[in-house]
């Protein structure tokens, strides 16, 4: 859709929708965020049965896939909120720059 036939309407819209999204996504990631060294500690666990030793098991764990799927679930998660975050803010300035417009010029 091209910016300068969207409607008033559809332009709040896309901000609201936008502005949702930016924060659902930074919340789920913020949450991940903290689960993830949880995450780790639980494939240490698991690994430390296998490799015998702490270091070995941690090492297993880092380059796991298991470790590595949800490392980049939370970068993904991330990189949606931030790019939400841009579509919302460009939106916004849209939205001022046609205000901006429809002011009477004053002397």
């Amino acid at each position: 859709m091209l910016i300068r036939s969207m409607s008033h309407e559809q332009l709040i819209q896309k901000i609201q929708v936008f502005g949702r999204a930016a924060m659902e996504h930074r919340q789920i990631g913020r949450r991940l965020r903290t689960l993830l060294p949880e995450r780790l500690a639980e494939i240490v666990q698991s690994k430390k049965q296998e490799k015998g030793s702490v270091a070995a098991a941690e090492r297993s764990a880092l380059t796991s896939s298991d470790y590595l799927t949800f490392v980049e679930e939370v970068v993904n998660l991330s990189g949606e909120a931030r790019a939400s975050r841009v579509q919302y803010e460009t939106h916004m300035m849209l939205l001022d720059a046609r205000r901006s417009l429809r002011k009477p010029l004053q002397s």
